[in-house]
């Protein structure tokens, strides 16, 4: 049974909670910030050791080199000449490449019968 404290308690901190959230909220709040979604240059797909493979804006070419079991040894040569060597990346990682006008993210998704399967993406 709770006596008059107890219910002059519950009381207060009920006004208090609603006094809280009334003030914790802006009259006017800020629009959110605009995501930029990342861009696909290479849909998934499957690569061979020895095999390479360009993404659809010729930015790269991605050449695996080597599987061994669930790690990737690969290059991948830009355009502007640039080469990244990844040697014995972990399938399930993301490998990024950094170039002047955007970050591109290498994901190697999984390997199935010596065959990577890898997608890559542009972000600003």
């Amino acid at each position: 049974m709770i006596d008059r404290r107890g219910l002059l308690l519950v009381g207060l901190l009920a006004a208090a909670g609603t006094w809280a959230a009334m003030n914790l909220l802006p009259e006017h709040p800020e629009p959110m910030a605009r995501v930029a979604m990342p861009e696909p240059v290479l849909a998934e797909t499957g690569i061979r050791a020895g095999r390479s493979v360009t993404t659809s804006n010729g930015a790269f070419t991605i050449r695996v080199v080597r599987i061994t079991g669930s790690t990737v040894t690969l290059t991948v040569s830009a355009q502007t000449g640039d080469v990244y060597r990844f040697d014995k990346a972990a399938v399930g990682r993301r490998l990024v490449v950094p170039m002047p006008d955007a970050i591109y993210d290498l994901d190697l998704l999984r390997v199935r019968s010596n065959v990577v399967y890898l997608t890559m993406s542009r972000r600003q």
